[in-house]
């Protein structure tokens, strides 16, 4: 097998074995030392988490120490949050980079891209100060971090951003036993922030639960750590694996109708499905927030389209506003609506994502496909001008301003 193939192959078998047949495929296949990354050995942790396996999980995060392809200061801080003995033999450094492992085992896992998380967490615990704002010091903290230097940027919703994930939060009921949820863990910045960390929140009982959602078993060890230093893991988790799978697992632990928020922010192709998996499993309370972010950069294209058309009962806001760490010259767009359940379609009006059979339907699609395009690529963009074109497709009606008292007055 091919390197990377493991990630695939036990994602698939996990479709037709049980956990236990699926285990012991993966005992026999790490038995053959093959050429792995920290990806293929994670595969087998959202199984272990939903199980609560706590044996098995701990033996995953173990092999991901002594065997995946980690940085040395990567691998020191896996080892320490997991509890784990490192092996100082498996990690990469200048002189077994082209010699030991495959170029594609650096590229996936290697690099800056470890180097950058490793210096963070370094950061992280030697300017943070004990005391009941510790949280929002954390939070402090990685964006001074990522205003460092150029290549030490991280994409979080920081800055104007965050005053917008503030504002919801800030107008946000009584928790009720529900959660709010987000796609997309990174670094555990936007999950500190959803579990209150700007306000100071105590952790009580009846305060909003706050779970996330990473694929990248690396983030989530980071995420988890930032969580610990910022004492929120008492309100907030980050669980392993994709969205589309953990999603029915998460209504048999908190049940329907149980996530008053969801925070998308891991890629934006998706964002239509996963709001479909979650009216689907009827997670989403009345009035839920959501929030979407980079559904300009990357880019939400079929999401634009089918939470912003008019003669829905449920349409989302737009707003423009400045990249985070871009001193104002990157724009991106956050969609922020409040859920409803979707009125039944007619046939007219069928799933762009599956093909437009209406010839209205398929030109006004190839427009607005083309119209993102154009504004994604194009270097000095006049926002009023995107606005008239997107008010006139009637794709995008409520295109928003960068300005922080704009946000507030809203």
């Amino acid at each position: 097998m091919r390197f990377g193939d493991g990630h695939t192959m036990f994602w698939a078998l996990e479709r037709g074995l049980d956990f236990t047949s699926l285990w012991l495929e993966f005992d026999s296949w790490v038995a053959g030392r093959p050429a792995t990354d920290v990806l293929d050995l994670g595969i087998m942790l959202p199984g272990c988490e939903a199980l609560r396996d706590a044996h098995r999980e701990q033996r995953v995060w173990q092999l991901i120490c002594s065997l995946s392809t980690l940085r040395r200061d990567v691998q020191e801080i896996v080892s320490g949050v997991t509890g784990n003995a490192r092996n100082p033999l498996a990690y990469i450094d200048k002189q077994s980079v082209g010699i030991d492992f495959l170029g594609a085992q650096v590229a996936r896992h290697g690099g800056h891209a470890q180097h950058k998380l490793a210096m963070l967490v370094q950061h992280v615990e030697a300017v943070l100060s004990r005391g009941p704002r510790v949280a929002d010091d954390v939070l402090e903290a990685i964006v001074e971090f990522s205003m460092k230097k150029f290549n030490y940027w991280l994409k979080v919703a920081a800055d104007v951003k965050g005053t917008l994930l503030n504002y919801a939060l800030d107008h946000a009921k009584a928790a009720q036993g529900r959660v709010r949820m987000e796609l997309g863990a990174y670094v555990g910045y936007s999950g500190l922030r959803l579990s209150g960390a700007v306000r100071a929140e105590r952790v009580r009982p009846e305060a909003w639960r706050v779970l996330s959602l990473e694929v990248d078993p690396l983030h989530v060890c980071i995420a988890r750590h930032m969580l610990n230093l910022g004492e929120r893991s008492g309100l907030a988790e980050v669980r392993t694996g994709q969205v589309r799978d953990l999603l029915p697992k998460v209504v048999d632990d908190f049940g329907q109708l149980s996530v008053g928020l969801v925070f998308m922010d891991h890629r934006g192709t998706r964002f239509h499905e996963e709001l479909r998996l979650f009216e689907r499993e009827a997670m989403l309370c009345t009035q839920a927030d959501i929030i979407c972010d980079n559904v300009l950069h990357p880019g939400a294209p079929v999401f634009l389209w089918e939470e912003t058309r008019p003669g829905s009962n449920r349409r989302a806001t737009v707003w423009s506003l400045p990249e985070f760490g871009g001193e104002g010259c990157i724009e991106d767009w956050m969609a922020f609506e409040r859920y409803e359940p979707r009125q039944p379609r007619s046939s007219s009006m069928r799933d762009p994502s599956i093909g437009v059979t209406k010839t209205k339907g398929a030109v006004q699609l190839l427009l607005f496909l083309s119209l993102f395009i154009v504004v994604l690529f194009q270097k000095n963009r006049q926002i009023s001008s995107n606005n008239r074109t997107l008010n006139y497709l009637l794709i995008v009606p409520h295109l928003k301003q960068p300005t922080l008292q704009l946000i507030l007055d809203q």
